[in-house]
């Protein structure tokens, strides 16, 4: 199925018990975006919220990690990172069908196309320098104040994430693909060091930010299901490569632009900036960072292409994401070449 028609009377009835009677009635409209984890619009007596869900069907163990989204959020929102306010979190399936949490509603701008073709060439620069500057801010958190020093497991990042991706992909599996196996060969025999934990997104780019509407200053990062303690780089690794991606109609990259002519940053202008913000400046391996994120990025697609497969497709994007992921794997390929 593409859409997944919701019990609204049922949802309203537990809402009531939640919020109060004042709540109702209530409406649903789906948002385009949020293809992993189904995002809605939830208008209420009371106002709006945005609700979120797991999707139907049958989903891989640790994947579509709703309660980490929300356990986040809610414990960074006074600590200076722009997130929505967390309402209610809902542990029963038997309402909506899935667990489903309720947050404030984030009214703002998503910029879907990385070159900005909306936005002059003169503010361009700007957006991409608030973008380099919230990313930096979540990697300062206090882990502790936060209350996040078990959110993420000890030891090395990528220990963890190479093995909890190849594990991933397996239980996907439709065929075998052999760049990807290429690069299951090729990255835990090059595992490196890189200091502290520190909490990253896992998934920050351009769609899932809010901006305001003037000022482009963000006002809501979302879609936090990936966040976990680890080396705050492969969150710059991660901007660095979905910008190299294969432009589609439902993911749009800079593969092929002039970023000069269009005054949008190259990697390395990207790169100072996230450094003035972040007082890192220490980029060795980088290109290991590169292509752990082109395998995982490749791992993410088919996994989402596994799931049209099995009938449960959040829209219609996700029946090419297999030839998509099969892209991104020969990309990664090329980055480990470039390595020597």
């Amino acid at each position: 199925m593409i859409a997944e028609d919701l019990p609204i009377k049922a949802l309203e009835d537990y809402l009531k018990d939640i919020m109060g009677n004042e709540i109702a009635p209530i409406s649903l409209k789906k948002f385009s975006v949020g293809q992993s984890n189904p995002t809605y619009l939830l208008t209420t007596g009371l106002g709006e919220f945005a609700l979120r869900k797991k999707p139907g069907g049958k989903i891989l163990e640790s994947a579509h990690a709703l309660d980490r989204e929300y356990r986040v959020m809610g414990a960074v929102y006074d600590m200076g990172v722009p997130v929505p306010e967390m309402i209610h979190y809902c542990k029963r399936e038997d309402v909506i069908g899935t667990e489903f949490y309720i947050m404030s509603y984030i009214k703002g701008r998503t910029l879907i196309n990385p070159v900005l073709n909306e936005i002059a060439l003169s503010e361009r620069p700007k957006i991409y320098n608030e973008h380099a500057r919230v990313m930096a801010k979540i990697h300062s958190v206090d882990i502790k104040a936060a209350g996040l020093d078990g959110y993420g497991h000890p030891g090395n990042y990528y220990e963890r994430q190479i093995s909890r991706w190849i594990k991933q992909y397996r239980l996907s599996e439709t065929e075998t693909i052999p760049e990807i196996e290429d690069m299951i060969n090729w990255l835990p025999g090059r595992i490196i060091d890189y200091g502290e934990n520190r909490l990253l997104h896992g998934d920050y780019k351009l769609d899932n930010l809010f901006f305001d509407f003037e000022s482009f200053r963000i006002v809501g990062v979302l879609d936090w299901e990936l966040s976990t303690l680890g080396d705050p780089l492969a969150d710059l690794a991660s901007h660095c490569i979905t910008l190299q991606l294969p432009d589609t109609r439902s993911l749009r990259t800079l593969q092929g632009v002039n970023r000069k002519l269009e005054n949008v940053p190259e990697d390395s202008e990207y790169i100072e900036m996230y450094c003035k913000h972040s007082g890192i400046s220490n980029m060795d391996n980088m290109d290991f960072r590169i292509c752990f994120q082109f395998f995982r990025a490749a791992v993410v697609m088919h996994g989402v292409y596994k799931r049209a497969l099995d009938g449960f497709a959040s829209n219609k994007a996700a029946f090419a994401m297999g030839d998509y992921a099969k892209a991104i794997a020969r990309l990664g390929i090329e980055a480990i070449n470039k390595t020597g």
